[in-house]
Parts: structure tokens; sequence; C-alpha cells
């Protein structure tokens, strides 16, 4: 049985600028800050525990995505304005 974190890392988003190669990335109890165009757009597989917003960020375009997984997120919503 998995709980959720109280405890969380803040990383600024410029942490992945260099990994545009990234496929597979996996976090837990960690808070993401900063502009989401930092990572990769071949991005596969997105699995973040704790995810901690109650929307995806706009600049999160992730096109390529197959698979995310969000387990203990706030999510209420994808996006907080429509998207084409």
């Amino acid at each position: 049985m998995e709980f959720p974190r109280k405890n969380t890392v803040d990383l600024n988003t410029k942490a992945f600028k260099k990994m545009n190669k990234l496929r597979l990335l996996q976090l837990a109890g960690v808070q993401l800050n900063g502009d989401f165009k930092h990572l990769s757009r071949e991005l596969r597989w997105l699995y973040w525990h704790g995810f901690p917003s109650t929307y995806t960020p706009a600049e999160f375009q992730q096109g390529n995505l197959v698979a995310i997984e969000l387990k203990y997120s706030n999510l209420k919503q994808i996006w907080k304005k429509s998207q084409v």
C-alpha cells in the first residue's frame, strides 16, 4: 500500500533544459517551479506521485505522451483554459 508523502522537494524546471532526449520521468513528492516548456517534447511516460497542482500548466504541451499517471494528485481539470 502506498501513502501520499507529506514532504515535498522544490525543483526548478530549468534542471530539465538540457535533457531534450528524456523519454521516461518518474517524480514523487516533487514540486516543479518554473516554465514547463523546459520538459522534453520527447517524453513518452510520466509518473508523478503527488502532482501538486489542480490543473496542468498551459506550457505543458506533451503531444508524445502515451502514459501518464498522477497518483495522489490534486488535479481537478487538465487545462485551466481551452486548448486547440
